[in-house]
C-alpha cells in the first residue's frame, strides 16, 4: 500500500503538534450545535404558531452536527495504520470513547433510576439486569444512541483503512450509499411509489457513508473550483430551505410533526453537512487571525466529547429539573445552549485535572 496516502490530510492547516485547525473548529461548533438541538425539544411536539416555527429554524440550521462528528471521525482515523497497529487503535477507541460512555451511563442510571436524588423516570428496576436493559434500549439517556452507531463505525474502520489510497473505490461506495439511501427513497416517496430499503450498498450503509466522505473531503488532493464550491453551497442552502418549507407546511396540514426529513441519511442532511465541511476546509485564510488562540481552540475541542457526555445531565436534571426552567423557554433555546456549553466545558476541564476522573472525560 502507498503510505503517502496517509499524509495528504490538510498539511497546510496542521499545527506543530499535528492538530488540524479547521477540524478543531468544526468539532467545537458541532458540539455547540448539538446543545442547541437538545435545548430545542419543543420542535418535536407540533403546535401551530411562531414558537414552533422558530424552533424548526433551529432544528434545520443545526442538523449538521451529528454528520460532522462522523465525518471528522473518518478524516482523523482512517489513516491510523500510519501511526499504530490495529490492536492499539481499537484499544485507544475503547478507552477514549466506550469506557467513558459506560461510566456516564452508570452514573446517569443511578441518578435517574435509583430514586435517591430524583423520582425514578422509568419502571425499569434499579438492578444490574435493569442497567443492561436500560443501556440496550437507550432508556438511560436517549441521546446516547450515538455511541452504538460509533461502535459500529469503529469496527468498520480497520477494514476501511485498507482502502485509503483507493479513492475511486471510496467515491463509488459514497456515491452508491448517497443514491440508494439519501436520494432514491425520497424521490420515490414524492412520486408516490414504494422504495425497497434492501436496495443498498451494504459496505457503506448507515453512518459509514459519512466516515468515508469525511476522509475524502479532508484529503488535500481533493479540491473544488470556486464555481463548484458555490454550487455546493447553493445546494446546501436549497436543502435547508426545502427541509424547512416541507416540514412546516406538511406539519400544519397533518396537525403533527411530519418527520420525513428527520433522518441523517437524507440528502437534505448530507449535502449541507458536506457544504459546511468544505467551507471550513477552504477558508483556512479566514482563520489565520486565530493562530494566537490555537492552544485555547485545541483545549475547547478536546473538551467536546466530555461536553457531549454530560450536557443532557445538566440540561435535564439541573436546568429543567432543579431550576425548573421550561423547555419552551425562549431564553433556554437561544442563550441557554451557550450557557450550558460554557458550564459543561468548565466542568469537563476541571475533571480533566483530577487524575482519577480524567479518564471519563477524555
Amino acid at each position: 500500500m502507498n503510505n503517502s496516502a496517509y499524509l495528504r490530510v490538510s498539511k497546510s492547516a496542521k499545527t506543530s503538534n499535528g492538530r488540524v485547525l479547521y477540524f478543531d473548529l468544526l468539532n467545537i461548533f458541532a458540539t455547540i450545535a448539538v446543545v442547541y438541538l437538545h435545548c430545542n425539544g419543543m420542535v418535536h411536539s407540533f403546535s401551530e404558531g411562531k414558537s414552533w416555527a422558530a424552533s424548526l429554524v433551529v432544528e434545520v440550521i443545526f442538523y449538521w452536527a451529528v454528520p460532522i462528528f462522523f465525518m471528522l471521525t473518518g478524516a482523523k482515523t482512517m489513516n491510523y495504520r500510519a501511526k499504530r497497529e490495529t490492536r492499539d487503535f481499537l484499544k485507544s477507541r475503547v478507552l477514549r470513547i466506550f469506557f467513558p460512555y459506560l461510566t456516564w451511563s452508570a452514573i446517569l442510571f443511578v441518578i435517574r433510576f435509583s430514586g435517591f436524588l430524583f423520582p425514578a423516570s422509568s419502571s425499569i428496576p434499579f438492578t444490574l439486569r435493569g442497567f443492561v436493559e436500560a443501556l440496550m434500549t437507550n432508556a438511560i439517556e436517549p441521546t446516547y444512541w450515538f455511541f452504538f452507531s460509533m461502535f459500529a463505525v469503529t469496527l468498520s474502520i480497520p477494514v476501511l483503512s485498507l482502502l485509503v489510497d483507493q479513492k475511486k473505490t471510496l467515491w463509488y461506495m459514497v456515491g452508491c450509499a448517497f443514491l440508494f439511501a439519501s436520494v432514491a427513497p425520497y424521490l420515490f416517496f414524492f412520486i408516490g411509489l414504494p422504495w425497497n430499503a434492501d436496495i443498498t450498498i451494504s459496505v457503506a450503509s448507515g453512518y459509514v457513508m459519512y466516515v468515508i466522505l469525511g476522509w475524502l473531503l479532508a484529503d488535500e488532493d481533493f479540491n473544488l473550483t470556486k464555481r463548484e464550491l458555490n454550487l455546493l453551497y447553493l445546494a446546501g442552502a436549497f436543502c435547508l430551505a426545502l427541509r424547512y418549507g416541507y416540514t412546516y407546511f406538511s406539519s400544519i396540514s397533518l396537525g403533527q410533526v411530519d418527520r420525513l426529513f428527520f433522518n441523517y441519511m437524507s440528502f437534505v442532511a448530507v449535502i449541507p453537512s458536506a457544504a459546511l465541511f468544505m467551507w471550513f476546509k477552504n477558508n483556512e485564510p479566514l482563520f489565520s487571525g486565530l493562530s494566537m488562540y490555537r492552544k485555547l481552540i485545541a483545549t475547547a475541542s478536546g473538551a467536546s466529547f466530555g461536553i457531549y457526555l454530560i450536557h443532557k445531565l445538566v440540561l435535564d436534571n439541573v436546568v429543567c429539573g432543579v431550576l425548573g426552567i421550561s423547555m419552551n423557554s425562549i431564553l433556554l433555546r437561544t442563550i441557554g445552549p451557550l450557557v450550558i456549553y460554557a458550564a459543561c466545558a468548565l466542568i469537563v476541564l476541571l475533571l480533566k485535572k483530577i487524575p482519577f476522573l480524567r479518564s471519563i472525560v477524555p
